[in-house]
């Protein structure tokens, strides 16, 4: 399993700051909910290829437990990179074994060590949340819930949401 994350651009759109930068110039580091630039998190399980994603307010150790906490299998090897967040994994019960990349060393692999898959699905979302041109962060769960869906789901994903949708009854 892979753990990473993203930022996205988002905010309401229209609404100007008091202290904008000026065009080409963008905000570096990790983003927050209330800077306009909500956390994502991405776990890629290798086995079955399929992605669970989530939109955050704010990172913490916790959210990365519980979000372990909550995939079906025992015995995970999980591959991050070394951010302070996920410090200590091996000592979740879940999780078997731990193993990182550094990426401030410029090191993107390290034998089966690697975050690439979930960088992938990055480089997909990201156009696919830019053409929707300034989603609100309160609907910006939504769009990444529905990409994900499509993406797990990949040819038949139309056929599988008709099945949910009429096989629900409320």
């Amino acid at each position: 399993m892979e753990i990473d994350e993203f930022y996205v651009n988002a905010g309401d759109k229209g609404i100007k700051k008091e202290n904008s930068r000026k065009r080409g110039l963008k905000r570096k580091g990790r983003g927050t909910y209330k800077s306009e630039r909500p956390p994502i998190i991405t776990l890629y399980n290798r086995t079955d290829k399929r992605v669970l994603t989530s939109v955050e307010t704010n990172l913490s150790k916790t959210k990365i437990w519980k979000m372990i906490s909550e995939v079906n299998s025992d015995d995970l090897i999980v591959n991050t990179d070394e951010y302070t967040i996920y410090e200590n994994l091996e000592s979740h019960p879940k999780v078997f074994k731990h193993l990182t990349v550094n990426h401030a060393s410029k090191e993107y692999s390290n034998g089966i060590s690697h975050v690439n898959n979930c960088e992938c699905f990055h480089s997909i979302i990201k156009p696919h949340l830019r053409k929707h041109r300034g989603i609100s962060r309160r609907n910006l769960h939504l769009y990444v819930s529905f990409y994900t869906f499509i993406y797990n789901y990949k040819s038949n994903w139309f056929s599988k949401l008709l099945s949910l949708i009429l096989c629900n009854d409320t």
